[in-house]
């Protein structure tokens, strides 16, 4: 049997039960702060990005200089030419 009589546990639940809607409301309040600070700081959001994100010019033309000196990529080459067996 408890020794603290119903009238000295009345308050203590009274207490507990403040703390523990204090902590939910404050769980709340940080979660909701926590939602509208993700949504403005998202980088492909469409009010900050109006335009596609894309590699600078410089940089995408040096890759094809590089690539077409390596024989990776060619530029586009004439159809071949039809030839006739010799019969």
């Amino acid at each position: 049997m408890s020794t603290l009589s119903p009238s000295r546990l009345a308050p203590a639940r009274r207490r507990a039960d403040l703390a523990k809607t204090g902590l939910a409301a404050a769980g709340l309040v940080l979660f909701g702060a926590a939602m509208i600070l993700a949504r403005l700081q998202a980088p492909g959001h469409t009010r900050h990005a109006p335009q596609a994100l894309a590699a600078p010019p410089g940089f995408v033309k040096a890759v094809r200089e590089n690539l077409l000196q390596a024989g990776l990529i060619a530029p586009a080459q004439d159809a071949p030419s039809i030839a006739t067996s010799v019969s």
